[in-house]
């Protein structure tokens, strides 16, 4: 049995990533207690320091950590900050959840011409883990967030036009290259492919560390309408209406959405939860219990394939970085 909470609680901290708005908003709230500390991770400093006012007024601690996830050395960075700040205040970092996400329907790119949503919802991610893994409490958890998207015989992800990953290798996903067959919105396959990775790579990590060392889940919490996840893609009038008011009470009912809330509730238990009753590397619907995913999802080799691509991708970059004189 994991037990990752004996030591005083008001020494442990959780680290979010995107927690400006949304879902990620809920998750911060749900986890910043008297008797705990939150890293606020994003871009937006008005936002966060907006955030972590509202947390300390209702008697929780916040501490502001600013970086791009379209930036891999600014993650890195912020990897750096978050360790040091919980050395120096004596917090124990025992949990990290990687909310950070965006969708795109068209192709984009961050500023080294990588694609940006595979960066932000995957390498970023990934990224951040690996940085901060070493620096983690014994039976600390890292949530991923995954999606039903990944998988193409999913009929609610192909009704918005998904038709599953589309999965070659991490450097051609990086640089927005799709297997064939994938959905006539090209932005779609990055989403889909971005959380077949972050699913596997849960399992994958899972199966490098013991779970009372660290746990790894990863988490879809379902379609949450009124979310910021595909901002600037609701075009109309009408969608607007619906994604914001109609679709946010009807997730409320609804097999296989959620609210904001509701997500932020199971991902807090799933970060909290000492019990060891659920598998390491475990993939966990909306309601917090372990589901297939697809086949690909359930594919050990892919898993450990898709960890040791990262992180060779990764070390590319900094390498890269280095040689162009870009400090991490």
């Amino acid at each position: 049995m994991v037990k990752n909470m004996k030591n005083p609680s008001d020494r442990n901290a959780f680290v979010v990533t995107g927690p400006t708005s949304g879902m990620g908003r809920s998750m911060a709230r749900a986890l910043a207690t008297p008797d705990a500390t939150v890293f606020l991770v994003a871009r937006d400093r008005a936002k966060l320091d907006a955030l972590a006012g509202d947390i300390a007024r209702a008697g929780g601690r916040a501490v502001v950590v600013v970086a791009d996830f379209a930036d891999l050395a600014a993650v890195a960075r912020a990897a750096q900050e978050i360790i040091a700040r919980a050395g120096q205040d004596g917090l124990r970092l025992v949990g990290l959840l990687n909310n950070a996400g965006m969708q795109h329907r068209r192709p984009s790119k961050n500023a080294q011409g990588l694609d940006l949503t595979y960066t932000v919802n995957h390498l970023a991610a990934f990224a951040l883990t690996d940085a901060l893994v070493p620096a983690l409490a014994p039976g600390a958890a890292v949530v991923f967030l995954g999606s039903q998207t990944e998988d193409p015989d999913a009929p609610g992800a192909a009704s918005f036009g998904f038709r599953g990953a589309r999965f070659l290798s991490v450097a051609d996903c990086a640089h927005g290259r799709w297997a064939p067959g994938g959905s006539t919105v090209p932005g779609l396959d990055a989403y889909a492919t971005s959380k077949l990775c972050n699913i596997v790579t849960a399992r994958g990590l899972a199966r490098e560390l013991p779970a009372e060392r660290v746990r790894f889940f990863a988490f879809d919490p379902g379609l949450v309408p009124g979310t910021g996840l595909a901002h600037g893609e609701v075009k109309s009038a009408l969608m607007f209406v619906a994604w914001h008011y109609l679709m946010p009470v009807m997730a409320r009912f609804k097999k296989g959405w959620s609210t904001p809330r509701r997500a932020a509730r199971v991902a807090a238990r799933l970060l909290k939860d000492d019990s060891g009753l659920i598998p390491n590397g475990a993939y966990l619907d909306d309601g917090g219990h372990p589901q297939p995913g697809s086949a690909a999802v359930r594919d050990d080799a892919l898993a450990v394939r898709v960890v040791a691509e990262t992180r060779a991708f990764l070390q590319t970059a900094r390498t890269q970085d280095l040689a162009a004189g870009v400090v991490r």
